[in-house]
């Protein structure tokens, strides 16, 4: 309870004064809403309770005979009343357990050796936390950038994680889960970016193949002896289903990301583990053509390959 300052004084006379009574400095946390928490205050044991005294602020006494509970914990006492909780925040071990034994004492409880962690425990357990939430990202997430195939904006972020039956892909707010069951395949991908110039011209193709060997379709470049500015950017993309349906979604590999490899083909090998879920071969089959087909027109209708190039490719993917 806060007691005027006639009587503060009056209680830390009966404790003996300055030289007789038990001090220590603390921080303040009470329910109280004339008290702000982590006040700095000087706490005092007398006979007849715990004086606290904030540092230009409310003087507060709290009667042993009002006392309902006394308990340790975070490395901060907790003394609780009918109708108050307050906690003093002490930096001293040794005054934790000698305040925390002599409240006890005068509250007729026997007393406790309260072991409180020292701030070097305390920074060695957090760094070790921190170390293993390091380690656990390192083997379990990856970054790319959107490309294809999820209902985001391309170069947008996206996090992969590996779940015990399933990754997990989030993109700014959109999720989206794809159990190991579901994964059909994982493939290398270059992106060829190409850039006419004076022409303003750019086109996109894709080459790649198995993330485990084997050989995709060759892609020809553009023709005619433009001058072109070329840029390489590499990636994968993942073949699932969804629904019965293939569908693939294709990422762009991060700057500097140099785990990703090593990341998508432990998501291969976990897949490849586990039996592909059941569907329609028949249906895939025609869907896969139909969209690589689809990719190499969308190429010719963007100047990057020509119409024999096209028709050449058209062949190969129709002779599969």
């Amino acid at each position: 309870m806060i007691v005027d300052k006639q009587l503060f004084k009056e209680l830390r006379k009966e404790g003996g004064g300055l030289f007789n009574e038990f001090q220590s400095t603390a921080k303040i946390e009470s329910n109280h809403e004339e008290i702000k928490d982590g006040d700095p205050c000087n706490v005092y044991i007398v006979p007849k309770g715990v004086l606290i005294d904030i540092t230009f602020g409310k003087k507060i006494c709290i009667y042993f005979n009002d006392i309902q509970d006394i308990s340790v914990n975070d490395s901060k006492i907790v003394i609780a009343s009918a109708d108050e909780t307050t906690k003093l925040n002490i930096a001293s071990q040794k005054n934790i357990n000698l305040i925390y034994n002599k409240i006890r004492e005068n509250c007729g409880l026997e007393p406790e050796n309260i072991k409180i962690p020292t701030k070097k425990e305390i920074k060695n357990v957090l760094k070790a936390e921190k170390n293993k939430e390091k380690e656990y990202i390192k083997e379990h997430i990856c970054e790319f950038n959107s490309m294809n195939g999820l209902p985001v904006s391309q170069g947008s972020t996206v996090k992969i994680e590996k779940l015990e039956d399933k990754i997990l892909i989030t993109a700014g707010t959109y999720i989206q889960e794809i159990k190991y069951s579901e994964i059909v395949n994982i493939e290398n991908r270059t992106f060829i970016e190409e850039k006419i110039k004076n022409k303003s011209t750019v086109g996109r193709a894709v080459t790649g193949g198995l993330l485990f060997g084997g050989v995709g379709a060759i892609v020809g470049g553009m023709t005619g002896g433009q001058k072109k500015e070329v840029n390489k950017k590499f990636g994968f993309e993942i073949t699932y289903l969804k629904n019965g349906i293939q569908t693939k979604i294709v990422l762009e590999e991060k700057l500097f990301k140099f785990n990703s490899d090593k990341f998508m083909k432990s998501i291969l090998e976990t897949a490849n583990q586990i039996p592909i879920a059941s569907t329609n071969n028949t249906d895939i089959s025609v869907v896969d053509i139909a969209d690589q087909i689809k990719k190499l027109s969308d190429l010719k209708d963007a100047g990057i390959i020509t119409e024999e190039e096209f028709q050449q490719g058209k062949d190969k993917i129709l002779q599969q």
